[in-house]
């Protein structure tokens, strides 16, 4: 009997150790929360050295936009136009992947393997926390924190700490699925800003 008893604890454990998600399993399915819908939108908050505010995104596959007050961006999937309402410019460039990082909060967590190592951090029952370091010690987000829903796998918080000692903190307020758009959602439409300039730096 005792012999069984043994065994039936080994096998609780074996499979216990296998049925523990991994840091990178987290982001993965976080990813594909974010990217396997025709598209998502997010409300959130923001705060930290730069100021505080509000913002709206829109996720549609690797095609991205958010409007978050003075900062408006649209990424195609291969141009990304940022406008700065109080300047009245608007810069078109071909992003990096570690630009991407840089102006999409979110992108910190589809970018993961190749920018960051991670690892798993005590959180509260309900949700995982996973820490991420830069690989680079050139890269602009030197390290991040993101709090995610254990059921839902929706990002509840990302945390960055940034080169200059600076800090952003973004604040999930509401995750809903969307459907598919097109492409030209994702793209600065010059007709309807008339008077921006626009600055090309492809």
């Amino acid at each position: 009997m005792r012999k069984i008893s043994a065994i039936i604890v080994a096998m609780l454990a074996t499979f216990q150790c296998f049925a523990a998600l991994t840091a990178e399993n987290v982001l993965d399915k976080v990813c594909a929360v974010l990217t396997g819908p025709q598209s998502v939108s997010v409300t959130f908050s923001f705060s930290g050295s730069g100021g505080a505010g509000n913002g709206t995104m829109t996720v549609c596959k690797e095609k991205f936009s958010y409007n978050a007050g003075d900062i408006v961006v649209w990424y195609n999937g291969k141009y990304q136009w940022t406008l700065q309402r109080s300047a009245k410019e608007v810069s078109l460039t071909e992003p990096t992947a570690a630009e991407l990082v840089e102006s999409n909060p979110f992108q910190v967590v589809s970018g993961f393997r190749n920018n960051f190592t991670c690892k798993m951090l005590a959180a509260p029952k309900g949700q995982y926390k996973v820490s991420l370091t830069a690989k680079s010690k050139a890269a602009a987000i030197k390290s991040a924190v993101i709090t995610v829903n254990a059921r839902t796998f929706v990002p509840i918080s990302i945390k960055a700490d940034m080169s200059g000692n600076t800090s952003t903190t973004v604040t999930v307020k509401s995750f809903t699925k969307g459907s598919a758009l097109p492409k030209s959602y994702f793209e600065f439409d010059a007709k309807m800003n008339k008077n921006v300039e626009l600055i090309d730096l492809r």
